[in-house]
């Protein structure tokens, strides 16, 4: 009766000329079974759990913590201990979907803490330990979460067999692990097992391998595969959107991950054709870490693009994002690359003061969250845009300091051949020319150069500026040292003087 009276609403709504979103059909079915079904609470907590992972799939965060919450509740009433503590382990692994690991914490402390639940049931045991490890991994705790994934997956094994959801969860989760932990090769590896996984596993739902193109793409992402992976999102959104629909979370996730490859790549022509798509994730309110990736990348674009009324509009509302309060439910790490995001646009209008400000405001709020490779990487990040407005400032030598210290940081935690850090020692070359440096210079370039050709393509337009300033750092030797002994270089008249580039990489 339930079942039927949500379609039935659906067709009051078409009749009325409304048409019923899959969104508000499930927000609005969990109001009505808290209501209708009162007199049958199992039956409540059993729906309340399906609808609670429907949202959740969805990326309905905000609405599936509410759902889950009462899930929960009314489980407990019931006193049923391990389905009480299956929904609080979702409850915890909701918030952390939407950016709050120290909530997710707490909830799933709070799962294990339910009074008589079973210690020895495998599936439990597996979907705790998966839960704590995702924790872990967010947190940048790479070899707690490898622990507590291997341990997911043998009760996983154990409880379902190698080839099942639950299983390849666990192996999910240890790629991650093996990510955080720079072992790019074994996590791509492993990707590969997890691949064949989910096509010998009966019955998938679509959305697995949908889900298995996302994290390909995230590991290509994070190993500085940036070439490859634009590659591997361009064949795999097709096929995620003919299988799910564009608007299902992890097509617009692969959609995002198009845009940041190729903001990275410096293709910035090319992914003004996806603004209007990335433009209606912006204003999604159901899903808030979603929805500000989603305003990061078009401010971004916007700015590279230069100032315009529409980038201006853009400032404003990540500057209102990253000034928020506690009301704006993610986490302090998201907060600051609003800031960051903020600071790297004023250096591209050429606002170095400017720029120096949202890097320190956004130091600050690195400081007051947890640790990890997450906060190392973005502590970097900060050091390099400082560097970069200390370079337009004209204090060559501190700007020096801060961008060796940014590439320090980045090769210790990407290693010293991941392309990041290389494009951090572009700017400490350009920082070096300008201290008169030039042979200082050209040798870094020298070295970032295959990297980044291996990381890049030969034909990127981000790596095409790498052999722009390899020539003209080159040529400004040549000049430098054809004047030293004597003589004019052929490519003098070529060469007039040049101001310090405000260019930088970022």
């Amino acid at each position: 009766d339930f079942m039927l009276n949500l379609f039935k609403r659906a067709d009051q709504e078409k009749s009325r000329g409304a048409d019923i979103t899959a969104r508000e059909l499930l927000e609005g079915g969990r109001r009505d079974l808290l209501s209708r079904l009162e007199g049958q609470p199992r039956l409540q907590a059993e729906l309340l759990q399906g609808i609670g992972t429907i949202q959740m799939g969805m990326g309905e965060y905000v609405n599936a913590d509410s759902t889950f919450a009462d899930a929960a509740r009314i489980y407990a009433q019931l006193g049923m201990p391990r389905e009480t503590t299956m929904a609080r382990a979702a409850h915890a692994d909701n918030a952390l979907r939407a950016g709050d690991p120290k909530r997710a914490l707490s909830l799933l402390q709070q799962a294990k803490d339910v009074p008589n639940r079973p210690k020895t049931d495998p599936e439990l045991n597996a979907r705790l330990t998966e839960v704590e490890g995702w924790i872990a991994n967010v947190q940048g705790r790479a070899e707690q979460a490898r622990a507590l994934f291997i341990e997911s997956r043998r009760e996983a094994t154990t409880a379902f067999g190698p080839y099942h959801v639950q299983t390849m969860e666990a192996l999910r989760g240890l790629i991650f692990a093996e990510r955080l932990s720079r072992n790019f090769e074994e996590a791509l590896a492993l990707q590969r097992q997890l691949e064949v996984a989910t096509t010998k596993t009966i019955g998938l739902d679509p959305k697995e391998f949908a889900k298995s193109d996302l994290e390909r793409a995230e590991l290509l992402y994070a190993a500085g595969h940036y070439s490859e992976g634009l590659s591997h999102v361009l064949a795999a959104l097709p096929h995620c959107a003919k299988a799910l629909g564009s608007n299902e979370e992890r097509c617009r996730r692969l959609l995002l991950g198009k845009m940041q490859f190729m903001l990275r790549l410096g293709m910035t022509q090319r992914a003004q054709e996806e603004v209007p798509l990335v433009d209606a994730l912006s204003e999604d309110r159901t899903s808030p870490t979603l929805q500000a990736e989603a305003l990061f990348l078009t401010f971004r674009l916007e700015s590279a693009l230069g100032t315009s009324p529409r980038q201006r509009a853009l400032f404003e509302r990540v500057r209102t994002f990253g000034e928020s309060g506690s009301e704006v439910p993610v986490n302090p790490t998201l907060k600051a690359r609003a800031l960051l995001a903020l600071a790297e646009s004023r250096l591209l209008s050429g606002d170095p003061s400017g720029a120096q400000q949202w890097v320190m405001r956004a130091s600050t709020l690195q400081r007051s969250d947890s640790g990890g490779t997450t906060a190392i990487v973005l502590g970097a990040v900060s050091k390099s845009l400082m560097g970069v407005a200390l370079l337009q400032s004209a204090r060559q030598d501190e700007a020096l300091k801060q961008l060796r210290r940014a590439q320090g940081e980045l090769s210790e935690v990407l290693g010293a051949e991941h392309p990041l850090p290389q494009l951090v020692s572009l700017n400490i070359a350009l920082a070096l020319d300008a201290l008169g440096r030039t042979e200082d210079a050209v040798a870094l370039v020298v070295v970032a150069d295959p990297i980044l050709r291996k990381s890049m393509g030969a034909d990127a337009p981000t790596y095409l500026r790498v052999l722009k300033l390899k020539a003209r750092l080159q040529r400004k030797m040549l000049k430098r040292e054809s004047a030293s002994n004597g003589r004019p270089s052929e490519n003098s008249t070529l060469l007039p003087h040049q101001a310090p580039s405000l260019d930088f990489f970022s």
